[in-house]
């Protein structure tokens, strides 16, 4: 090979190189906010390039954020003629059989934006007259006709939820409203705010009849503290109390609406340290729910779990049924319709004055 030959490969592999190095530079610059999330949410600590607030840098994240205004307008004024909610559901020739009494088998040992406002955390006190004023009775809740069930939560929720809302409109021809999402929490709000997704949500929706919240099982890791300072240890006393108030504020946010609240505790999980952190989580979410009379469903007593104890599958009629996946995580389509006849139970429709009169 000639020397003119090698320089120019030479000088080819460089220019090749050098738009690489050029696009992913313009994307992290463009993208700096999506992939400081991704890194907290996955890596739990700050990207490095974080810190950095020099002007050129800041306006990639500026124009970005104009951009997806732009977009979202766009497609705003593409969607706004009427419709419903675009939600998860089941095709009605899909059976979902009643679950029958089962035990489990022994198992081995093995922030938002600087412009957005936090919804506000306060509890007023008065959550006893909130809750003879609402449709939660007998632990459970009763909706008025019309009125429809919104369901918020994680990869649990999108796996429970399209049954749930299955039997509700085939037994009382209610709506639901999916809005669970995979890989979300309240650990990460610039990543993914419920708080504030439920705010508009609860805006737009005016025939919210009940709430129905599953989530926790991405919750157990330091978290940013929000304030540009180190994250919160899990379990520390500031952890502890940053989550105790953005569980309020999803209370809060169904109180001043007078929406009755059905919060689903996820399960023990077969990693002992995840499963540790989702029992102590638990722990947070029963408190929080029990001070407001809202309703708590335990999937541990649905499974039969007891203390800490993980098991996939479950003894039923002699036989053994398998309730987990594989990840040790989620649920099989079995253990899906269980939880999801649990929450069904919950809930019961109020005739209608035309009914009751005929």
């Amino acid at each position: 090979m000639q020397t003119s030959e090698y320089r120019t490969i030479l000088a080819q592999v460089f220019k090749s190189l050098l738009v690489i190095l050029s696009c992913m530079i313009g994307l992290i610059w463009l993208y700096q906010q999506s992939i400081n999330s991704y890194w907290e949410l996955h890596f739990h600590t700050k990207s490095p390039w974080d810190g950095i607030t020099s002007p050129p840098w800041v306006f990639g994240d500026r124009l970005m954020e104009a951009s997806q205004a732009a977009k979202d307008s766009f497609v705003e004024s593409l969607t706004s003629a009427p419709g419903g909610n675009a939600r998860q559901s089941i095709p009605d020739d899909a059976p979902v059989a009643p679950r029958q009494a089962a035990r489990p088998i022994a198992p081995r040992e093995k922030s938002l934006p600087p412009t957005v406002k936090e919804p506000d955390t306060h509890v007023d006190g008065n959550s006893a007259t909130r809750a003879a004023s609402t449709n939660i009775g007998d632990n459970h809740v009763v909706l008025k006709a019309g009125q429809a069930v919104l369901f918020i939560g994680d990869s649990m929720m999108e796996g429970v939820a399209p049954h749930v809302i299955k039997m509700l409109r085939d037994r009382y021809s209610v709506e639901g409203i999916d809005l669970s999402k995979r890989s979300t929490g309240l650990t990460y709000p610039h990543f993914f705010n419920w708080p504030l997704i439920l705010s508009h949500e609860l805006e737009k929706r005016q025939d919210i009849g009940a709430l129905v919240v599953f989530l926790g099982s991405n919750d157990p890791w330091d978290m940013p503290s929000g304030n540009g300072k180190n994250f919160l240890k899990f379990e520390s006393p500031a952890w502890e109390s940053a989550y105790r108030d953005r569980i309020r504020s999803i209370l809060n946010l169904a109180r001043e609406k007078r929406i009755p609240v059905i919060w689903v505790s996820p399960p023990n999980v077969e990693n002992k340290k995840l499963n540790h952190g989702i029992n102590y989580i638990n722990g947070l979410f029963e408190s929080e729910v029990k001070a407001e009379n809202e309703i708590s469903i335990r999937v541990n007593e649905i499974f039969g779990y007891q203390s800490s104890i993980y098991s996939p599958d479950m003894e039923q009629d002699k036989a053994k049924v398998r309730i987990r996946t594989n990840d040790g995580v989620h649920f099989s389509l079995t253990g899906q319709k269980m939880i999801a006849e649990r929450i069904f139970s919950k809930i019961s429709v109020r005739p209608s004055l035309n009914e009751v009169t005929h």
